[in-house]
């Protein structure tokens, strides 16, 4: 009995690259094989899940981990989920918390040099103000020096 299996879901290339893998002349350990890349691996995990066929899944997985980088994150991560691959998908939270957390301290670290800017422009008013005021308390002495002089000359 012959079973028609529908495959419209996938390229061309993507078939013709699973195929490989599964014959060990892609993405395998021989010398021989090509090698599978970060786009590769995107590609044919969702497939591999979809297929049921763990070997190519798992060979994904450990490209993709070795490509995972912060830049890349968010997209693996999603497709870590879409294709069950929970260890991956993991990783790849942990990369993106690390960021949203490095990105919460330099935020932090921005406010806080702005804050130390503002103290220093204030501090620098505060001084002018003071002496501004010395001025004013002088002058102000000086006055009355004169009102007194010129009352008892009265």
């Amino acid at each position: 009995s012959t079973r028609t299996v529908k495959l419209d879901y996938a390229s061309a290339e993507m078939l013709q690259k699973m195929l490989s893998f599964a014959c060990g002349e892609f993405g395998s350990k021989k010398k021989e094989a090509k090698q599978m890349t970060g786009n590769d691996a995107m590609d044919l995990i969702q497939l591999a899940d979809r297929l049921d066929m763990p070997p190519l899944h798992e060979a994904c997985v450990k490209v993709l981990m070795s490509v995972l980088t912060s830049e890349n994150a968010q997209d693996i991560h999603t497709c870590a989920i879409a294709s069950n691959a929970p260890d991956l998908a993991a990783k790849a939270r942990t990369i993106l918390d690390t960021r949203a957390h490095s990105h919460v301290i330099r935020s932090l670290h921005d406010k806080s040099r702005q804050l130390l800017d503002a103290r220093v422009k204030k501090e620098a008013e505060r001084k002018a103000l003071e002496k501004e005021l010395e001025t004013l308390d002088t002058r102000i002495r000086n006055a009355e020096n004169k009102i007194a002089f010129e009352v008892e000359k009265a």
